[in-house]
């Protein structure tokens, strides 16, 4: 019987801990957002650093917010940006998939 308990817990810690990790993760991704938005002066570090944990945590509309923030605030995009949209375009015209990104 006690062997019993202890495989239901382990069951129900393997299925719980999923949620348990995403839910954590998202009060970070908040708490870093939050600590982001309230800075002045950001830098283009700054922004690259946000960018990718938004990016990291699928959150794109506020990426999108972000990189638009980083675009008004004098901060050029460098010649990745032009090179992923090459590929974007690769993506459409050569191979017929349309990028969801």
């Amino acid at each position: 019987m006690e062997a019993r308990r202890e495989l239901h817990g382990q069951r129900a810690l393997g299925v719980c801990a999923p949620g348990f990790l995403r839910r954590r993760a998202e009060h970070r991704l908040w708490n870093a957002t939050a600590v982001f938005d309230a800075m002045d002066g950001k830098n283009v570090w700054m922004y690259s650093a946000m960018l990718s944990g938004l990016v990291l945590h699928r959150d794109g509309q506020k990426a999108l917010h972000v990189f638009d923030a980083k675009v008004r605030e004098g901060h050029a995009p460098d010649g990745l940006l032009e090179d992923g949209l090459r590929c974007f375009d690769r993506m459409r015209l050569e191979h017929k998939v349309t990028p969801n990104a």
